[in-house]
């Protein structure tokens, strides 16, 4: 079954769904940063020293930035959902849900953005930022574009 909607729509289901690949990566992963000269990789939930790992336990800013970035990425998984509904689906092709799924982008952007921003600024200058954290700032970043894309869409 082939998507009988716009152009732009494809394009804004292929971003989101680069989106929320790169926010499972970097969310599941201990490459949001690594200290080379211990061979420590670190990720928001777990960290690894040669074959010693643990919990990562933080202070409140780093509690900040798992529930941010959580909340960032169940936001574009959820508009994920609601934007392969209203291309497959006719009858939800109306503005208000439109405009709830590009709302949704742009909300959850700011979310992530909230935790990639305090977790780039807070960590120690011993520490290189990595992969993980390159992955959700792309994810951040895709999701974003889908809401611009969104937009020109729905003024078409």
């Amino acid at each position: 079954m082939a998507l009988s909607c716009s152009t732009t729509l494809k394009i804004c289901l292929v971003f989101l769904l680069l989106a929320n690949i790169c926010n499972v990566i970097a969310f599941a992963t201990m490459g949001w940063s690594r200290i080379d000269f211990f061979n420590t990789w670190k990720g928001l939930w777990r960290w690894c020293t040669g074959d010693l790992c643990g919990d990562r336990d933080g202070d409140d800013y780093f509690k900040a930035v798992q529930w941010t970035f959580m909340i960032g990425s169940g936001g574009f998984a959820v508009t994920l959902v609601i934007l392969f509904l209203y291309s497959c689906m006719s009858p939800l092709r109306k503005r208000p849900v439109a405009s709830v799924w590009i709302f949704l982008c742009f909300i959850s952007g700011v979310f992530s953005l909230i935790g990639v921003a305090i977790y780039g600024a807070r960590k120690p200058d011993i520490e290189e930022l990595h992969y993980s954290y390159g992955l959700a700032c792309c994810g951040l970043i895709l999701g974003v574009l889908t809401g611009v894309f969104g937009i020109a869409d729905s003024r078409a």
